[in-house]
């Protein structure tokens, strides 16, 4: 019989807070506007090297050499306007941590995120109250998928990986959590992480 697992690792963004950035982007930029940004700059594949520990001022200063240094001042507003990215809490998963914590589960945070903003959602998620400990890709130099962050969380927190779970809405997250020995669950919903952290930590009041 598998053993039940006595421990989560979840995900942060768009598991347990809403990721939008669009949102903290300057108010008179049309939606045109936005997706024009995000596809000029390269947005989203630029800010996963942030997340690895890169700093937004480095990003910057290449953006000013551009053939579009306007698109400095709007990346320089995204971050210190970064708060209002955060635009609220998924539906369900604030209740499930609480379940799962009062239930006696160990409950940690994996999330790919820039060290320079990561201050921000501590200020404004009252689900983290509920985690052991955080761990954050851009304070360790390295970004899931990179199987070799899921070994650092194993061996900081000492933990048993066949007795470890982890929540991701990232399918290729999954899969490298998968590759290191954690029974991992893509998370679409709190209802169906709830159904699958019932299953798995066999808890009756969860």
């Amino acid at each position: 019989m598998t053993p039940s697992l006595s421990t989560l690792i979840f995900d942060l963004g768009n598991v347990v807070v809403r990721w939008e950035p669009h949102a903290a982007l300057p108010e008179e930029l049309s939606e045109r506007d936005v997706d024009d940004f995000f596809a000029r700059t390269d947005f989203f594949t630029k800010n996963a090297d942030h997340d690895a520990g890169k700093p937004f001022g480095d990003w910057i200063s290449e953006l000013e050499s551009s053939d579009n240094p306007e698109d400095a001042k709007i990346l320089k507003h995204y971050v210190e306007n970064f708060r209002a990215c955060l635009t609220g809490l998924i539906p369900g998963t604030h209740e499930l941590l609480h379940d799962l914590k009062n239930a006696g589960i160990r409950l940690f945070g994996l999330t790919n995120w820039s060290a320079e903003t990561f201050h921000h959602a501590e200020a404004a998620v009252p689900s983290f109250e509920f985690f052991d400990d955080i761990l954050v890709s851009g304070a360790e130099g390295m970004a899931k998928p990179d199987p070799r962050i899921f070994e650092l969380a194993l061996s900081r927190w000492d933990l048993t990986p066949e007795l470890t779970g982890f929540v991701d809405d990232s399918i290729a997250n999954v899969e490298a959590a998968e590759s290191v020995g954690l029974t991992a669950h893509h998370f679409t919903s709190a209802k169906d992480a709830r159904s699958w952290a019932r299953d798995m930590t066999r808890s009756a009041n969860v």
